[in-house]
């Protein structure tokens, strides 16, 4: 199978239009986008009514030299890269901006948001760093505060039939995507890293209701492909965010084939379905909680552990990529540790800082291969 993403010209065909990713697209035609900056955002309720999330990125910036006289030079790329671009006026049609209280560097990116641009709407949900009942009941009222706040400001139906419907169409593309890491699964895999990437970036970008339109159809060709992909070892990436498909570009250039993500951007376990037998905001509220996988809640690091080693069973991986970005001060910590761990499970592991665009190829390309020709000699 070609490295050029077939799904990406797949997307391109079945639209109409020439860049898949674009939400202004949407925007256009009467849907409302609304940017969200951490994964930790209950992303159900900006898809009520004409409203749609939208996973904010800087993949439209090479440099970062306006953001950079408001953010510090230690602070993430990713956070530098997403002011960056709303600097640029990329974010001017969004809706407002919401966060979580993920980490510092993205607590500081709404407080100089805020001043730099005034948004209409601007919220941030402060996610407990622990797991209890009262702190469950906490995100709760948190996330029903929102709630209000989507009424008040925009004039959204956040009653509980409205939610309620809003979450079924959310788990309808959850098992869409479930359908993609299960073609990934198969040996050999009839989805690629790179196509996968894709197909994330698009949903993360666009209505639900589009990609509930056009997911079933791309993935029932690709599940009927006939062709087989030559490749050495099957990976998994995990980390902080990754943004660039460039990466796995890259890394299944070199004769690899990344079978499961599990970085916060991808889809596990971003996209786990939310339990309808419940009322919706409980619901809801166990949803962001139990699905965060983000170093931030240290108490749950054998936990991560545990699903990681899970994941590579299940996905019949070969090799782990531990891969934050520079200067994630979550990731900077957990990565080593994680490292050694899955070692001594008899994991093959490479570690590797990375900015958050592809920067420097060649480096990276080097450390890619000689990781694989170790696996190879496994």
């Amino acid at each position: 199978m070609s490295l050029t993403s077939g799904i990406d010209n797949q997307l391109r065909d079945r639209l109409g239009i020439s860049d898949p990713y674009d939400f202004t697209v949407w925007a256009k035609k009467g849907w409302l986008p609304i940017g969200y900056f951490c994964e930790s955002v209950p992303v159900v309720m900006l898809s009520l009514g004409k409203l749609f999330p939208v996973r904010a990125h800087g993949l439209t910036v090479r440099a970062t030299d306006r953001a950079d006289a408001h953010l510090s030079q230690v602070a993430c790329p990713y956070t530098r890269s997403v002011l960056e671009t709303a600097l640029q006026g990329d974010f001017d049609s969004f809706g407002g901006y919401i966060f979580a209280t993920g980490c510092d560097h993205i607590r500081r990116l709404k407080d100089v948001m805020d001043y730099l641009f005034h948004p209409v709407l601007s919220h941030i949900i402060d996610v407990p760093h622990k797991r209890s009942e009262q702190a469950l009941i906490w995100l709760e009222t948190q996330i029903k505060q929102f709630g209000q706040i989507l009424t008040s400001t925009l004039g959204v139906d956040t009653r509980e039939q409205a939610l309620s419907q809003a979450i079924s169409h959310y788990n309808r593309l959850c098992e869409l995507i479930d359908s993609g890491n299960a073609l990934r699964k198969k040996q050999p895999p009839l989805l690629n890293g790179l196509d996968f990437q894709h197909l994330i970036r698009f949903v993360k970008s666009s209505p639900y209701e589009i990609s509930l339109s056009i997911l079933p159809e791309i993935l029932q060709e690709a599940a009927l492909q006939d062709q087989k992909m030559d490749h050495k070892s099957r990976l998994m990436v995990v980390g902080s965010v990754l943004d660039d498909a460039e990466y796995l570009k890259l890394i299944e250039a070199a004769g690899s084939v990344v079978v499961v993500d599990r970085y916060c951007s991808g889809s596990q376990p971003v996209f786990t379905k939310i339990d309808e037998t419940m009322a919706p905001y409980p619901a809801l509220a166990r949803h962001v909680f139990e699905r965060t996988a983000c170093p931030r809640m240290m108490s749950d690091f054998n936990k991560r552990v545990a699903e990681i080693l899970r994941l590579s069973q299940e996905f019949a991986v070969d090799g782990v990529m531990v891969s934050p970005l520079k200067s994630c001060d979550l990731w900077g910590v957990e990565a080593a540790l994680l490292a050694d761990i899955l070692k001594s499970h008899n994991l093959p592991v490479l570690q590797v800082e990375r900015e958050y665009r592809l920067l420097g190829e060649s480096q990276f390309q080097t450390r890619v291969q000689a990781f694989l020709e170790i696996i190879s000699f496994k």
